[in-house]
């Protein structure tokens, strides 16, 4: 995913939106351990999903959506910003 944003943001302009070291990042890393031990249970425990977890989830949910918009919004310009009509 660095990857993708990064060469995104040099190919379509504009700074990198995905900050490594900020709090955003750190919540999204660990939304995705949260998901993994949902999926993968090693016992019946994994499967409990805390409140300050569901916090954390959601906090990455929000950056993961903000970023993506504003790369998206970034490749709309860079494209001309012209609408398809072909779905």
């Amino acid at each position: 995913m660095r990857l993708v944003f990064s060469l995104s943001s040099k190919y379509f302009g504009g700074p990198n939106v995905l900050d490594a070291s900020s709090a955003d990042w750190r919540a999204f890393r660990k939304a995705i351990e949260i998901r993994n031990r949902l999926m993968h249970p090693r016992e019946l425990a994994d499967l409990d999903v805390l409140d300050d977890e569901l916090d954390t989830v959601v906090t990455a949910q929000k950056w993961f959506f903000g970023a993506t918009i504003d790369l998206q919004d970034r490749a709309w310009e860079a494209l001309g910003g012209e609408a398809s009509d072909q779905a």
